[in-house]
């Protein structure tokens, strides 16, 4: 086990985690590092433990996962990522993580392997962490957030959670289940004309709308970087999605 050391985040962190407008967007924060990891399968499970008025929160992936050097070079640090100018990546900035300390948990426990080894590693609530490493094998990641919540608290958690998921990852290309209920689906418009064209990297759907205010949607791979619905003066009557590897979200993926 080592010593628990500060985590480098400081007044940095606190400035990026009060710009998400929503803090329940760390679970597309997660999720997104889970599909850069090579993750096929993400699963979602909330738990809620009455007589300690804990609930926990889950993301578990089967991705690449992280070694030592990895947690101490990317985990533990801000703006640190290997993703910067691959564009098969969507997360890039290296923040993602973070943002799970804008629901103010007691405690993070991070559970992941990679080549062999198997850390788990713990942030307290004052953000300082500490390493241990494990014995026994493992596959992926596993992000544990813990937060005191009585039962009504966890069941509006609970629906929040899911929204969150759905309104973020509803088209990813990967499976996404929420508590066991898959949410991810395909690129879609509920048009009775509908049109699609595909290139590498990029796909986009149109369709005639009833209203001249259409909704359009811009996404990459599959998780949304934006939704609105449009005026009704530009393009009338026409709804779109598109979903390309070269839009790109800003720092804090609220627009």
């Amino acid at each position: 086990m080592s010593s628990p050391a500060p985590l480098e985040l400081g007044d940095a962190l606190d400035a990026l985690v009060d710009q998400f407008a929503d803090p329940w967007s760390f679970l597309r924060e997660l999720i997104q590092n889970a599909i850069d990891a090579g993750s096929l399968e993400i699963d979602v499970l909330l738990d809620h433990d009455p007589d300690q008025g804990m609930m926990t929160i889950e993301v578990v992936d089967n991705g690449e996962g992280m070694d030592r050097e990895i947690i101490d070079a990317r985990l533990t640090r801000l703006f640190s990522s290997a993703k910067d100018g691959d564009y098969t990546k969507i997360g890039r900035f290296g923040i993602g993580f973070v943002s799970v300390f804008a629901i103010e948990p007691e405690l993070v426990c991070v559970d992941t392997a990679r080549a062999g080894e198997h850390w788990r590693v713990l942030f307290k609530k004052d953000r300082s962490f500490e390493r241990i490493l494990l014995n026994h094998p493992g596959e992926g990641t596993t992000v544990r957030a813990f937060l005191k919540r009585d039962e009504a608290e966890y069941a509006a958690a609970r629906e929040r959670a899911r929204e969150v998921v759905r309104y973020w990852c509803r088209h990813a290309h990967v499976e996404i289940r929420f508590d066991g209920e898959r949410i991810s689906e395909p690129l879609s418009l509920e048009s009775r004309c509908v049109a699609s064209y595909e290139e590498e990297g990029t796909a986009v759907i149109v369709g005639v709308w009833p209203e001249a205010a259409a909704p359009r949607g811009y996404y990459h791979g599959g998780l949304t970087l934006f939704e609105e619905v449009g005026d009704g003066a530009a393009l009338p009557h026409l709804a779109f999605k598109i979903d390309s590897r070269f839009l790109e979200h800003t720092l804090t993926r609220d627009n």
